[in-house]
Parts: structure tokens; C-alpha cells; sequence
């Protein structure tokens, strides 16, 4: 008969037992996952409202949007 080899969870690449996250811990991970992905939805909406913003501003002044440089162009 062989002997099964026991699983091996190599902790530096970021694998943990399942049953080292108990109930505590795991809540732990979801709130910190929660919150990470929060973060990352505000700063994505921040940054493509401001160039939407940029984008509105240069339209109202007149002005033509050039998507490729993302300047406004003015016509002389």
C-alpha cells in the first residue's frame, strides 16, 4: 500500500489552511476585501468623472475635444 502524501499549504504563496480561517478570521478577510473594493470603485468613478467634467468643460466653451491628446482645441 501506498502512503498518501499529506496537502501542503505553502504559506508564501499566500494559500492558507481552510480550516485556519475560522469564523473570526474570516469576516476579518471580507471586511478588508469589502473595503479594498470600495476604494478601488470611488478612485475608478473619481478619475473618469473628472475627465467626463474636463471633456463637458471644453465642449461648453466651444471648444473641440481631441480623445487622442486629450487636450481641447480651440478654433483661431
Amino acid at each position: 500500500m501506498q502512503q498518501q502524501q499529506p496537502q501542503v499549504y505553502p504559506a508564501a504563496c499566500g494559500y492558507l489552511k481552510p480550516e485556519a480561517l475560522d469564523e473570526k478570521n474570516r469576516f476579518k478577510v471580507k471586511k478588508v476585501v469589502f473595503w479594498a473594493l470600495l476604494l478601488f470603485i470611488v478612485l475608478y468613478s473619481y478619475f473618469y468623472l473628472k475627465g467626463q467634467f474636463e471633456i463637458d468643460s471644453c465642449l461648453d466653451k466651444g471648444g473641440k475635444w481631441d480623445y487622442v491628446s486629450a487636450h481641447c482645441l480651440f478654433a483661431e
